[in-house]
C-alpha cells in the first residue's frame, strides 16, 4: 500500500533566480504585501503568495528595464522590444493588484476592493523610493 503524502503549500517565498540588490528588494517587497495581507485578516497563502510572486517579479524586471534603458544607448529595435516588455510588465502588475484585490473582497465583504489596491499600490511606491527609483 503506497503511503499518502501531503501536498503542503510552500511557505515562504524565494527570490530565485533574482540575485544581489534584487533578491533583497524581493524579499522586502515581497514580506511587505504579505503582511498587508495578513493585516487584513483572511490571509489565503496558496493564492495570494502566488500573485505576490507575479507582481514583485514583474515590478523588478521593469525597474532592471529602465535601468538598462538609462545606462546604455539602445538601438531602435532594442528600445522597441524594451518598450514592449515594460507595457506587458506594467500590465502583469496591474492585473495582481487587482486579483489580489478583488479575491481579498470576496473573502472579507466588508472592505472595498480600492482600499486593498490602494495600499498595494502605495507599498509598491515606497519600495521603489527604498530602491532608488521613480
Amino acid at each position: 500500500m503506497l503511503a499518502k503524502s501531503k501536498i503542503r503549500p510552500q511557505t515562504w517565498i524565494t527570490p530565485a533566480p533574482f540575485t544581489g540588490n534584487d533578491a533583497l528588494q524581493y524579499t522586502r517587497i515581497t514580506t511587505a504585501l504579505i503582511e498587508i495581507l495578513k493585516k487584513n485578516q483572511n490571509y489565503e497563502e496558496v493564492i495570494d503568495e502566488i500573485l505576490v510572486d507575479q507582481l514583485t517579479r514583474a515590478y523588478i524586471q521593469l525597474r532592471n528595464a529602465d535601468s538598462f534603458l538609462s545606462q546604455s544607448k539602445p538601438t531602435e529595435d532594442t528600445y522597441t522590444s524594451i518598450a514592449d516588455a515594460k507595457t506587458k510588465l506594467s500590465k502583469i502588475m496591474n492585473e495582481n493588484i487587482n486579483q489580489l484585490g478583488i479575491s481579498r473582497r470576496n473573502r472579507l465583504h466588508n472592505e472595498p476592493q480600492a482600499d486593498m489596491m490602494t495600499e498595494i499600490r502605495e507599498t509598491i511606491e515606497r519600495m521603489k523610493k527604498w530602491s532608488g527609483t521613480n
